[in-house]
């Protein structure tokens, strides 16, 4: 019970807080401090370009997922690493986030994603009907996530709170939190189709922790384009 009780308690926070942007997203205290494990990512940083990408199809696969996920990785990096202090900090209204803070929230709601879809596995049986639970598809779980008008306030558990001082701590937490994502995917040994969970009295969808690695792309994405719309400020440095 302790641990469905911790459980329940995770998808609660992120239910309010996975599609926040800076439409309704306030600053605040309460985020979580980033991460002492440490990963090595042989992956090379500079590939693409700094521009956001909406995933738009189906992503039917596990290889496909793992791709999704590395593309989003890089675009991340090179949309934060090379800027100044200034950029780094400055926000559209002292209301919203900078970029500072988007990128604190992406790596305290990733752990908080992974530690979910963990718990399907370790506390779940695979069943082979699940799909009598998940009434949504992979498209729509894309879509919605993705969808900046789809408008969510932030918790206080997943507010930024200023832990990231320069650009090269929050590029090294976010890489540390996708590569902790990727090593899970690539590693598990179980189909992710056979492990949701419903959780009573709460207004979310059912999905299969297959779905909340789609979930993950989704939340990258939307707040990519938040990283966009804050360096098109007319007042962002340059």
């Amino acid at each position: 019970m302790i641990i469905r009780s911790a459980i329940v308690i995770i998808v609660s926070i992120m239910v309010s807080s996975c599609g926040a942007d800076s439409s309704s997203e306030t600053k605040g205290a309460g985020a979580e401090d980033s991460l002492t494990e440490e990963v090595v990512v042989s992956a090379d940083d500079q590939v693409g370009t700094a521009e956001p990408v909406v995933a738009q199809i189906y992503i039917g696969n596990n290889a496909e997922l793992l791709n999704e996920l590395e593309t989003s990785r890089v675009f991340v990096i090179n949309s934060i690493q090379n800027l100044t202090p200034q950029q780094w900090k400055h926000s559209e209204h002292e209301s919203r986030w900078s970029i500072a803070e988007i990128t604190e929230h992406l790596v305290s709601a990733e752990r908080l994603f992974l530690m979910l879809i963990d718990s399907y596995v370790i506390q779940g049986t695979e069943n082979e009907t699940r799909a009598q639970s998940v009434n949504q598809t992979d498209k729509e779980v894309i879509e919605f996530i993705s969808n900046r008008a789809n408008s969510f306030a932030a918790p206080s558990q997943l507010q930024p709170a200023g832990v990231f001082d320069s650009v090269e701590q929050g590029v090294s937490a976010f890489k540390r939190e996708r590569a902790l994502t990727l090593a899970y995917l690539q590693n598990t040994t179980v189909n992710l189709r056979g492990f949701a969970q419903v959780f009573p009295g709460m207004d979310v969808k059912p999905m299969d922790a297959h779905q909340w690695f789609i979930y993950i792309c989704g939340h990258t994405s939307r707040h990519l384009e938040q990283i966009s719309q804050v360096k098109a400020h007319y007042k962002y440095p340059f």
